[in-house]
């Protein structure tokens, strides 16, 4: 949260208050504060689970329409949301009806990782596609006990960038860089078993 308070700051954006918005027990108190310091951007960190209960108390609050924007961070908070967490625990929303939570959820924009890059036939760096990576990884899930992961591409993507680097790297900077390597994951080793 303070690399997001300097970024901002450094852009010469004023920050009037920050709360966290990320939960249910404390929302109430949260969107009181940024009512009361007048925040009109409000950044939500929340499951969509949670977000029936977090408009509900923007709705009472009046913490929303045309002079507010809500930007929601994650996965989940796509199409659709609403429906799915509503009327799973309806009584924990009763103080407000789905047309209320609809209201006061309109218009927010929410923004996720590609884990994926779209232009799944464009060939990449490592020789593949994106489809094609898709399709291996997929096969190799079906044969092995282990699932895929949703931020398996990032691991792909961090070994050809590691691969790459040090392809570029002089042998004598390779040399201390790896030799560095070596005595840190010793390190890390020796700590982590020990405990």
């Amino acid at each position: 949260m303070e690399t997001f308070h300097a970024a901002i700051k450094s852009r010469n954006i004023s920050l009037v208050t920050s709360a966290v918005v990320a939960d249910t027990d404390h929302a109430e108190d949260s969107l009181k504060r940024l009512k009361q310091f007048g925040a009109k951007i409000i950044v939500g960190a929340f499951r969509a689970s949670h977000a029936p209960y977090i408009f509900c108390q923007a709705y009472h609050q009046g913490v929303y329409g045309p002079s507010y924007v809500w930007l929601l961070t994650g996965a989940g908070m796509y199409d659709g949301w609403l429906d799915r967490h509503f009327s799973k625990d309806q009584a924990m929303w009763a103080p407000c009806s789905m047309a209320q939570v609809r209201e006061a959820s309109r218009g927010y924009l929410a923004v996720d990782d590609v884990y994926l890059r779209p232009d799944m036939d464009v060939l990449t760096v490592a020789g593949i596609t994106a489809g094609e990576y898709a399709q291996r990884v997929a096969e190799f899930s079906r044969s092995s006990q282990y699932r895929q992961s949703r931020s398996a591409p990032y691991a792909f993507d961090a070994a050809w960038a590691l691969a790459l680097t040090l392809n570029r790297t002089d042998v004598k900077c390779l040399i201390v860089l790896l030799t560095c390597f070596f005595v840190c994951f010793h390190i890390l080793y020796y700590v982590f078993d020990k405990t």
